[in-house]
């Protein structure tokens, strides 16, 4: 077992930022034939994209739904697997990866062996807390990243491997800084390209890179004359007392209220878009407008260093919208509750339970029309496929 304490510092990383949103709405495509419902989508529906292969699974009781969709050939094929148990609606699928005729299915803290062929569940094996899975090699390597109660669980974040029979080989467990802002969605905060892992960290666009080996080998921060504005860093103070007060609940509302999440910066999703390229969202307070901003880097490792590679910003607008962003000419719809997205190098990969329809481009349009058409119509799960220009 690897225990790691971060207390050094980290290397800086210096090149301009720009804050052009270079990503365009290339097109919406409707499929009534996922059984999927609203208050179903963001609690038992994942969405993993492979080059120009999009999949996206659903969870019913007992029955592992797989929808991969090849954006090349315009193609939705569908794939349903049995388990041997029934799972409630809350027991999301966390993760899966599909690997020749099995896949291997991350779910209620066992990784479930899953025939193709068979179509049913093979056999599963305990892992214990995981939110995400990996797969090296004959190895299967699960990560977590959340502030689990000591009772529960003693660490914060780290990694798991076992070989391909379940049985443990290795483990590295991390002590984060401010581990309590794990508890915001939207949220991924491990990311892998078969040969490092990365961790971003909460104290400002830092990061670790760790081998397949567990050993770490890199780190990298982004400093604030870069981003053009301040990195507000999360309040020590308060971070300390809920640490110190970790069977009060109501000390961690503190830290997850609106008016505390305008006070700080942070991370929320790390994701490699191929081997060399890192694209990492994270959203900032813009204290001069009454709405919050998400940003994207791309950062492109070169030349034993990390460079930034097409930069853009993106838009988050709480209610009431923001009628003067249009959605053809870069916005994104990111509410918290349509978190479901995929990145590749050249498209975001977006789930959404949305009305089979698209006329008006600005957010108000929209959503003012959707309104009037949900009383006419079923929702259905939309893909939303924007591509980089």
């Amino acid at each position: 077992m690897k225990l790691l304490v971060l207390l050094f510092p980290l290397t800086c990383f210096s090149t301009a930022f720009s804050q052009n949103s270079e990503y365009h709405l290339d097109s919406i495509l409707n499929f009534n034939d996922i059984p999927i419902t609203s208050n179903s989508v963001s609690r038992n529906v994942c969405i993993k994209s492979i080059e120009d292969r999009i999949f996206i699974s659903h969870l019913k009781k007992n029955r592992f739904y797989l929808y991969e969709y090849n954006h090349q050939i315009k193609k939705l094929v569908q794939a349903d697997f049995k388990l041997k148990d029934n799972y409630s609606i809350s027991t999301r699928p966390i993760d899966f990866i599909i690997d020749d005729d099995t896949i291997y299915l991350l779910l209620n803290r066992s990784i479930h062996y899953l025939s193709r062929t068979k179509k049913k569940e093979v056999f599963s094996v305990n892992c214990g807390e995981a939110e995400y899975l990996f797969k090296f090699k004959n190895q299967l390597i699960t990560g977590f990243y959340y502030n689990y109660h000591p009772v529960d669980y003693p660490h914060k974040a780290g990694l798991k491997k076992f070989n391909l029979k379940g049985n443990i080989i290795d483990s590295l467990f991390i002590d984060i800084p401010f581990p309590e802002y794990t508890h915001y969605l939207p949220r991924k905060l491990i990311t892998y390209n078969n040969h490092k892992f990365v961790f971003p960290l909460f104290y400002g666009l830092d990061f670790l890179f760790v081998d397949n080996d567990f050993r770490t080998i890199d780190t990298l921060s982004i400093s604030n004359e870069i981003l053009n504005f301040e990195w507000i860093t999360p309040s020590i103070k308060l971070s300390d007392l809920v640490a110190k007060n970790i069977d009060d609940l109501s000390m961690c509302w503190k830290l997850l209220d609106q008016s505390n999440s305008k006070k700080i910066s942070r991370i929320e999703f790390v994701e490699f878009t191929d081997s060399n390229n890192l694209l990492v969202r994270f959203y900032n307070h813009d204290t001069s407008s009454k709405y919050n901003l998400r940003y994207v880097l791309n950062l492109k490792k070169g030349e034993n260093q990390w460079k930034l590679s097409r930069p853009f910003a993106l838009v988050e607008t709480p209610l009431p919208f923001n009628t003067d962003l249009n959605i053809f000419s870069g916005g994104m719809p990111l509410l918290s509750q349509n978190h479901l997205i995929s990145y590749t190098k050249d498209f975001i990969y977006q789930v959404k339970i949305d009305i089979p329809f698209i006329k008006n481009s600005s957010y108000k349009e929209y959503y003012t029309e959707k309104k009037e058409m949900e009383k006419l119509h079923e929702p259905v799960v939309a893909l939303w496929i924007f591509k980089y220009e």
